[in-house]
């Protein structure tokens, strides 16, 4: 039985894969840890994760070691999880449609104490990018804080700012991680010394 999945961002892979290239490995042979990578994530990373065999362009074994790991993450309809209220605001140059999607009570209590205030999330279809908390960040990296609404078990990992700031703002605080938490936590989990 796994007892943590985390969720990791493109630049924690790439960090692992420098820092600690053997972790993976270590991550497998536990039983009650799992990482899982979008099929987003994964696509960016295979671009650079190519190499040549025999006259043949294959992907590195590295990648090939995330293959398990991969999942779908589809956030065609947000609405499910919070409640939209859809509008076109206008401009002179040109109409910009904007979805707007409110938190959930629960998340409201938890951050300011009250339900007091209209806290939202922000989709510009035109530029597809979701703003949170003021922080714009890519309809991909909205895709893992989705992913860890839907999937309360993961435990998104990431050296983004804006979406590690976003992330904090819709879900648990705990469930949100930098490299060196991630670190720490995996020592803890592994007793084992990454450094």
């Amino acid at each position: 039985m796994t007892n943590k999945e985390y969720l990791l961002d493109a630049n924690i892979v790439i960090k692992i894969w420098k820092v600690c290239p053997h972790l993976f490995k270590d991550m497998k042979k536990a039983r009650n840890l799992d990482f899982k990578i979008s099929r987003y994530i994964a696509e960016e990373l295979s671009i650079k994760e190519f190499t040549k065999f025999n006259g043949v362009q294959v992907l590195t074994e590295r990648f090939l070691e995330l293959l398990d790991h991969i999942i779908d993450v589809e956030i065609d309809d947000v609405s499910q999880l919070y409640p939209c209220n859809e509008s076109v605001k206008s401009d002179l140059k040109k109409d910009i449609h904007i979805k707007e999607y409110n938190l959930k009570e629960d998340i409201h209590i938890r951050k300011y104490g009250s339900v007091k205030g209209a806290h939202i999330i922000k989709y510009d279809s035109q530029k597809n990018i979701y703003i949170i908390n003021e922080n714009k960040i890519s309809k991909g990296d909205f895709s893992l804080i989705y992913a860890c609404e839907v999937n309360k078990d993961y435990i998104l990992v990431t050296e983004d700012k804006r979406l590690l700031s976003s992330a904090k703002f819709i879900l648990d605080p705990a469930k949100v991680m930098n490299f060196d938490e991630f670190m720490e936590d995996l020592q803890v989990s592994l007793s084992y010394a990454l450094y």
